[in-house]
This record gives C-alpha cells, sequence and structure tokens, in this order.
C-alpha cells in the first residue's frame, strides 16, 4: 500500500478561498458538520489532486464512502444551480493566485 501525504498547504489556500468567495468561516469547511462549503472543498481537492478517497474522507472528517457521491453532487449543482459554476471557476483562479 502506497503512502500519500496530504497536502496542507494546498488545502489551506483552497479553503481561503472558498471562505472568500462563499462568505464563510473556515471552520465551516474543516468541522464535523457536513455544509455545502465543505462539499465544494471535497470536489474541487478530488479533481485537482489524485488522492484516493480514503485521504479525503480522513481529511475532512466524512466518510469515504460518501466521497464520491459528493462529487456527483456538485456536478450535478454546476449544471442546475445558476450561478454555481461561476463561484467554482473563482475558487480555482483564487487558488492560482496564491
Amino acid at each position: 500500500m502506497k503512502t500519500v501525504a496530504f497536502d496542507d498547504e494546498y488545502a489551506e489556500k483552497l479553503e481561503l478561498a472558498i471562505s472568500l468567495e462563499f462568505g464563510c468561516e473556515r471552520s465551516e469547511i474543516v468541522r464535523l458538520r457536513d455544509s455545502l462549503v465543505k462539499k465544494v472543498a471535497v470536489f474541487i481537492i478530488s479533481k485537482t489532486k489524485n488522492y484516493s478517497t480514503r485521504v479525503i474522507g480522513a481529511y475532512y472528517q466524512i466518510s469515504w464512502l460518501y466521497v464520491p457521491a459528493v462529487v456527483k453532487e456538485i456536478e450535478w449543482m454546476l449544471k442546475v444551480v445558476p450561478g454555481f459554476e461561476i463561484k467554482i471557476k473563482n475558487v480555482y483562479e483564487k487558488i492560482l493566485d496564491y
């Protein structure tokens, strides 16, 4: 089994970008309770980094079995919710700026 180190610096940049774009606190992303901003963080990490669902689930304190469902849910929201895709693109741009 290959050990994967989680990139904490990237995760902090991502969480800062999400909190600026969605107007929330970082604590809403990393706490135990499920939230939209946590799902956005899981979605972006799964799309930008090559981590297994177990690594992502462990860092964001959700079941690794739930990670693919979160990704599908956010993909659906990108298609259906007006303005949501723009927010996600803004988060990507902010990550690149840091």
